[in-house]
Protein backbone atom coordinates (compact mmCIF):
# COMPACT_ATOMS: atom_id res chain seq x y z
CA UNK A 1 0.00 0.00 0.00
CA UNK A 2 1.88 3.05 -1.31
CA UNK A 3 -0.19 5.54 0.71
CA UNK A 4 0.50 3.78 4.01
CA UNK A 5 4.22 3.32 3.29
CA UNK A 6 4.71 6.96 2.25
CA UNK A 7 2.80 8.33 5.24
CA UNK A 8 4.76 6.09 7.64
CA UNK A 9 8.05 7.20 6.10
CA UNK A 10 6.94 10.82 6.36
CA UNK A 11 6.09 10.44 10.05
CA UNK A 12 9.46 8.79 10.68
CA UNK A 13 11.28 11.68 9.02
CA UNK A 14 9.30 14.25 11.01
CA UNK A 15 10.09 12.49 14.29
CA UNK A 16 13.84 12.33 13.69
CA UNK A 17 15.94 14.99 15.31
CA UNK A 18 18.71 17.01 13.73
CA UNK A 19 16.78 18.81 11.02
CA UNK A 20 16.69 22.61 11.06
CA UNK A 21 13.13 23.67 12.08
CA UNK A 22 12.72 25.86 8.98
CA UNK A 23 13.78 22.99 6.71
CA UNK A 24 11.45 20.57 8.50
CA UNK A 25 8.52 22.95 8.03
CA UNK A 26 9.39 23.28 4.34
CA UNK A 27 9.42 19.47 3.89
CA UNK A 28 6.08 19.24 5.69
CA UNK A 29 4.55 21.81 3.36
CA UNK A 30 5.85 19.96 0.28
CA UNK A 31 4.46 16.63 1.50
CA UNK A 32 1.12 17.94 2.70
CA UNK A 33 0.65 19.73 -0.63
CA UNK A 34 1.15 16.44 -2.50
CA UNK A 35 -1.37 14.60 -0.30
CA UNK A 36 -4.22 16.64 -1.71
CA UNK A 37 -6.25 15.82 -4.82
CA UNK A 38 -6.06 18.10 -7.85
CA UNK A 39 -8.02 18.20 -11.11
CA UNK A 40 -6.16 18.11 -14.40
CA UNK A 41 -3.62 15.94 -16.17
CA UNK A 42 -0.23 17.67 -16.02
CA UNK A 43 1.49 18.75 -12.80
CA UNK A 44 4.82 20.32 -11.92
CA UNK A 45 6.67 19.86 -8.62
CA UNK A 46 9.77 21.98 -8.09
CA UNK A 47 11.82 21.18 -5.02
CA UNK A 48 15.48 21.55 -4.20
CA UNK A 49 17.65 18.70 -3.01
CA UNK A 50 16.64 17.83 0.54
CA UNK A 51 13.06 19.13 0.22
CA UNK A 52 11.54 15.64 0.31
CA UNK A 53 10.47 15.94 -3.33
CA UNK A 54 10.80 12.22 -4.15
CA UNK A 55 8.69 11.05 -1.20
CA UNK A 56 6.11 13.75 -1.88
CA UNK A 57 5.95 12.81 -5.55
CA UNK A 58 5.36 9.16 -4.67
CA UNK A 59 2.58 10.20 -2.29
CA UNK A 60 1.00 12.33 -5.00
CA UNK A 61 0.87 9.28 -7.28
CA UNK A 62 -0.48 6.91 -4.62
CA UNK A 63 -3.89 5.41 -5.12
CA UNK A 64 -3.29 3.77 -8.49
CA UNK A 65 -0.59 2.25 -10.70
CA UNK A 66 2.60 4.26 -10.98
CA UNK A 67 5.34 4.40 -13.60
CA UNK A 68 8.42 6.16 -12.21
CA UNK A 69 10.59 7.47 -15.06
CA UNK A 70 14.25 8.34 -14.52
CA UNK A 71 16.57 9.96 -17.08
CA UNK A 72 19.48 7.51 -17.04
CA UNK A 73 19.89 3.76 -16.75
CA UNK A 74 23.00 4.50 -14.67
CA UNK A 75 20.92 5.72 -11.70
CA UNK A 76 18.30 2.97 -11.77
CA UNK A 77 20.16 1.12 -8.99
CA UNK A 78 20.18 4.30 -6.88
CA UNK A 79 16.45 4.73 -7.38
CA UNK A 80 15.83 1.05 -6.70
CA UNK A 81 17.74 1.29 -3.41
CA UNK A 82 15.67 4.30 -2.34
CA UNK A 83 12.41 2.47 -3.05
CA UNK A 84 13.69 -0.73 -1.45
CA UNK A 85 14.69 1.14 1.72
CA UNK A 86 11.13 2.47 1.90
CA UNK A 87 9.83 -1.10 1.79
CA UNK A 88 8.13 -0.68 -1.58
CA UNK A 89 7.43 -3.60 -3.90
CA UNK A 90 8.41 -2.55 -7.43
CA UNK A 91 9.74 -3.84 -10.75
CA UNK A 92 12.69 -2.15 -12.45
CA UNK A 93 12.25 -2.52 -16.20
CA UNK A 94 15.17 -4.02 -18.10
CA UNK A 95 15.29 -5.96 -21.35
CA UNK A 96 13.20 -9.14 -21.29
CA UNK A 97 13.75 -12.14 -23.53
CA UNK A 98 10.78 -14.24 -24.62
CA UNK A 99 12.55 -17.46 -23.65
CA UNK A 100 12.56 -16.31 -20.03
CA UNK A 101 8.75 -16.14 -19.94
CA UNK A 102 8.13 -19.89 -20.13
CA UNK A 103 5.60 -21.54 -17.78
CA UNK A 104 6.33 -22.45 -14.15
CA UNK A 105 6.47 -26.22 -14.63
CA UNK A 106 9.55 -27.76 -13.04
CA UNK A 107 10.83 -24.43 -11.67
CA UNK A 108 11.91 -23.62 -8.12
CA UNK A 109 10.01 -20.97 -6.12
CA UNK A 110 12.78 -18.42 -6.79
CA UNK A 111 12.62 -19.18 -10.53
CA UNK A 112 8.84 -18.76 -10.49
CA UNK A 113 9.21 -15.40 -8.73
CA UNK A 114 11.79 -14.33 -11.29
CA UNK A 115 9.52 -15.37 -14.16
CA UNK A 116 6.63 -13.35 -12.74
CA UNK A 117 8.92 -10.35 -12.33
CA UNK A 118 9.98 -10.66 -15.96
CA UNK A 119 6.35 -10.91 -17.01
CA UNK A 120 5.60 -7.70 -15.12
CA UNK A 121 8.49 -6.05 -16.96
CA UNK A 122 7.13 -7.34 -20.25
CA UNK A 123 3.56 -6.15 -19.67
CA UNK A 124 3.98 -3.30 -17.16
CA UNK A 125 1.15 -4.84 -15.14
CA UNK A 126 2.81 -4.23 -11.76
CA UNK A 127 1.56 -1.40 -9.45
CA UNK A 128 5.00 0.27 -9.45
CA UNK A 129 7.28 0.21 -12.48
CA UNK A 130 10.66 1.97 -12.60
CA UNK A 131 11.90 2.69 -16.11
CA UNK A 132 13.93 5.18 -18.16
CA UNK A 133 12.95 7.94 -20.58
CA UNK A 134 14.49 5.95 -23.43
CA UNK A 135 12.41 2.86 -22.64
CA UNK A 136 9.25 4.97 -22.35
CA UNK A 137 9.96 6.49 -25.77
CA UNK A 138 10.10 3.01 -27.28
CA UNK A 139 6.79 2.09 -25.67
CA UNK A 140 5.13 5.23 -27.04
CA UNK A 141 6.24 4.72 -30.65
CA UNK A 142 7.54 1.15 -30.83
CA UNK A 143 5.82 -1.49 -32.88
CA UNK A 144 6.89 -4.67 -31.10
CA UNK A 145 4.31 -6.88 -29.39
CA UNK A 146 5.95 -6.16 -26.00
CA UNK A 147 5.77 -2.39 -26.54
CA UNK A 148 2.09 -2.65 -27.52
CA UNK A 149 1.34 -4.63 -24.35
CA UNK A 150 3.06 -1.96 -22.26
CA UNK A 151 1.30 0.84 -24.12
CA UNK A 152 -2.06 -0.59 -23.04
CA UNK A 153 -1.02 0.13 -19.45
CA UNK A 154 -0.65 3.83 -20.30
CA UNK A 155 -4.34 3.96 -21.19
CA UNK A 156 -5.32 3.39 -17.55
CA UNK A 157 -7.06 6.51 -16.23
CA UNK A 158 -5.89 5.68 -12.68
CA UNK A 159 -2.23 5.57 -13.76
CA UNK A 160 0.26 8.28 -12.80
CA UNK A 161 3.56 8.73 -14.66
CA UNK A 162 6.23 10.54 -12.63
CA UNK A 163 9.17 12.05 -14.50
CA UNK A 164 12.05 12.60 -12.08
CA UNK A 165 14.80 15.11 -12.96
CA UNK A 166 12.71 16.39 -15.88
CA UNK A 167 15.25 19.17 -16.55
CA UNK A 168 17.61 16.52 -18.00
CA UNK A 169 15.19 15.74 -20.86
CA UNK A 170 16.05 17.67 -24.06
CA UNK A 171 13.36 20.09 -25.19
CA UNK A 172 12.46 18.20 -28.42
CA UNK A 173 11.97 14.96 -26.50
CA UNK A 174 9.91 16.69 -23.79
CA UNK A 175 7.65 18.19 -26.48
CA UNK A 176 7.34 14.72 -27.99
CA UNK A 177 6.19 13.35 -24.62
CA UNK A 178 3.70 16.17 -24.13
CA UNK A 179 2.03 15.72 -27.52
CA UNK A 180 1.62 11.97 -27.09
CA UNK A 181 0.77 11.81 -23.40
CA UNK A 182 -1.83 14.57 -23.73
CA UNK A 183 -3.90 12.06 -25.74
CA UNK A 184 -3.93 9.55 -22.87
CA UNK A 185 -6.12 9.59 -19.73
CA UNK A 186 -3.25 9.11 -17.23
CA UNK A 187 -1.87 11.84 -14.95
CA UNK A 188 1.65 13.21 -15.49
CA UNK A 189 3.88 14.66 -12.76
CA UNK A 190 7.13 16.41 -13.68
CA UNK A 191 9.63 16.79 -10.82
CA UNK A 192 12.82 18.84 -10.78
CA UNK A 193 15.03 20.93 -8.54
CA UNK A 194 15.13 23.50 -11.36
CA UNK A 195 11.79 23.48 -13.16
CA UNK A 196 12.12 26.68 -15.19
CA UNK A 197 12.92 24.73 -18.36
CA UNK A 198 9.93 22.36 -18.05
CA UNK A 199 7.65 25.27 -17.17
CA UNK A 200 8.75 27.14 -20.30
CA UNK A 201 8.14 24.14 -22.58
CA UNK A 202 4.70 23.50 -21.08
CA UNK A 203 3.74 27.13 -21.62
CA UNK A 204 5.08 27.18 -25.19
CA UNK A 205 3.07 24.06 -26.04
CA UNK A 206 -0.08 25.58 -24.46
CA UNK A 207 -0.42 22.61 -22.12
CA UNK A 208 -2.57 23.41 -19.05
CA UNK A 209 -0.69 22.37 -15.91
CA UNK A 210 -0.82 22.82 -12.16
CA UNK A 211 2.17 23.96 -10.12
CA UNK A 212 1.78 22.03 -6.89
CA UNK A 213 3.76 24.57 -4.89
CA UNK A 214 2.48 27.66 -6.68
CA UNK A 215 4.30 29.91 -9.11
CA UNK A 216 6.55 31.35 -6.42
CA UNK A 217 7.47 27.96 -4.97
CA UNK A 218 9.05 27.76 -1.54
CA UNK A 219 12.17 29.35 0.03
CA UNK A 220 14.50 26.60 -1.22
CA UNK A 221 17.66 28.65 -0.48
CA UNK A 222 17.19 27.20 3.03
CA UNK A 223 18.39 23.91 1.54
CA UNK A 224 21.54 25.27 -0.11
CA UNK A 225 24.66 23.34 0.80
CA UNK A 226 27.10 25.73 -0.83
CA UNK A 227 27.76 29.45 -1.10
CA UNK A 228 28.85 31.47 -4.13
CA UNK A 229 30.91 34.63 -3.89
CA UNK A 230 33.19 36.82 -6.00
CA UNK A 231 36.45 36.60 -4.11
CA UNK A 232 38.89 39.47 -3.82
CA UNK A 233 42.23 37.81 -3.59
CA UNK A 234 42.79 34.30 -2.31
CA UNK A 235 39.79 32.87 -0.38
CA UNK A 236 40.26 31.81 3.23
CA UNK A 237 40.06 28.04 2.86
CA UNK A 238 40.41 27.50 6.61
CA UNK A 239 36.81 28.67 7.08
CA UNK A 240 35.32 26.05 4.73
CA UNK A 241 35.43 22.28 4.43
CA UNK A 242 35.91 22.55 0.67
CA UNK A 243 36.55 25.44 -1.70
CA UNK A 244 36.34 25.55 -5.51
CA UNK A 245 38.07 28.64 -6.92
CA UNK A 246 37.42 29.61 -10.56
CA UNK A 247 39.71 32.05 -12.40
CA UNK A 248 39.54 33.58 -15.86
CA UNK A 249 43.17 32.91 -16.76
CA UNK A 250 45.97 30.60 -15.72
CA UNK A 251 47.98 33.67 -14.73
CA UNK A 252 45.39 34.72 -12.19
CA UNK A 253 45.24 31.22 -10.77
CA UNK A 254 49.01 31.10 -10.30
Amino acid sequence: DLIRICDNKYRDLCSQGGAVPEVLRLRQEVYETCRRSYPGQFFLLEGGTGSGKTLAGLRFAAGGPLIYVIPYLAIIDQTAKLLHDMGLDFVAHTSVHKSELANDEGKTPSQVLRRRELEAQSRWNHPLIVTTTERLSRVLVGGSCADIRRFRTLANQNLTIVFDEVHTIPAPKLRFYLKLLARLPCRILFMSATAAFARKVLQEENIPFTELLGENGLPFPLLERRRYAFAKGVPDESRCLQVLSIYNTVGQAV
